[in-house]
């Protein structure tokens, strides 16, 4: 996954690391792929042709909900009247034209999130083959305190139900992470004894919202084995957390599904798990696919 501020200002580091992860991959006969995270601005005909010659298969380029409201929020340091967004919206465009399976991230906080049917009405009309793209709700976060910005998972359900209604009368693809949840060993890579994140100057860590915080680095690449990185992971916090310890989460219903919700709070600050968002609309979602196996439809 090519993230971090923004990986289209390198796209000769992502080219050359691309070329040398095939290369290794092919020696050893395992198939590469890769995704990206980006805000679309500097995608190009070029560059969707450079991240399709780097096996990236995926791309999720993020926006902040209606035109007026992405355009206030991500500005360029030299402001463009225009603003960023139509800019952004091309970019998909083009990134579906090659090929590339495009989310469009919606930032969902608590003011972003009055605007979520004008957002996927104009996505859906402005992006007429959809074939190639689905439409995301992201729940904006605080990780490190209580923000009022920031909704919290039961109210973030409700919106991101709501959503999963427009996407349907828009005709717009929703993505499959909503849809009934499935079981997972783990709930995200950094729980998981095979899954860390890299930064530029080589240091690893288990959480990518842990990125540029020393303390929790676990090491540094140049400096670890991979048997140095099964034993950091195996003596950390992230290796010994289990949402089992939770008496709320052995007597929960929905275990295991979910993995316990993310485990960072638990990991950093001994917070108990919240609940994942699926909880609250798994009703409509079970009655939702029941009417869609029968062939029928669902208000």
């Amino acid at each position: 996954m090519w993230y971090g501020g923004e990986p289209l200002l390198e796209p000769e580091i992502i080219a050359d690391l691309s070329g040398a992860f095939i290369e290794v991959c092919s020696e050893y006969g395992v198939r590469y792929t890769a995704s990206i995270i980006t805000n679309g601005y500097l995608v190009d005909e070029g560059i969707a042709a450079l991240l399709k010659e780097c096996n990236v298969s995926f791309a999720q380029v993020t926006i902040d909900g209606k035109p007026e409201t992405h355009n206030a929020r991500r500005i360029l340091r030299v402001p463009d009247a225009e603003g960023t967004y139509r800019r952004v919206v091309d970019g998909v465009k083009i990134l579906t034209a090659h090929g590339i399976n495009t989310a469009v991230r919606m930032n969902v906080d608590r003011s972003s999130a009055k605007g979520t049917e004008e957002c996927i009405a104009f996505l859906a009309e402005e992006i007429p083959d959809k074939s190639e793209i689905i439409f995301s709700p992201g729940q904006v976060m605080d990780y490190e305190k209580e923000n009022p910005c920031c909704l919290s998972n039961e109210e973030y359900s409700a919106v991101l139900l709501e959503c999963m209604k427009q996407c349907g009368k828009y005709g717009m693809p929703f993505s499959r992470k909503f849809s009934l949840p499935k079981f997972r060993p783990g709930y995200c890579t950094a729980a998981q004894s095979g899954g860390f994140v890299i930064d530029p100057e080589g240091l690893v860590y288990n959480c990518w919202n842990d990125i540029g915080i020393h303390d929790y680095s676990i090491g540094n690449i140049y400096g670890l084995s991979e048997d140095g990185l099964a034993e950091e992971f195996s003596c950390s916090a992230w290796g010994k957390y289990s949402h089992m310890d939770y008496e709320a989460c052995r007597e929960c219903k929905l275990l295991p599904v979910c993995a316990g919700g993310c485990p960072r709070g638990a990991v950093h600050f001994g917070r108990s798990p919240e609940c994942e968002a699926c909880k609250y609309i798994l009703g409509w979602l079970l009655e939702d696919q029941y009417m869609n196996v029968k062939g029928g439809a669902k208000n």
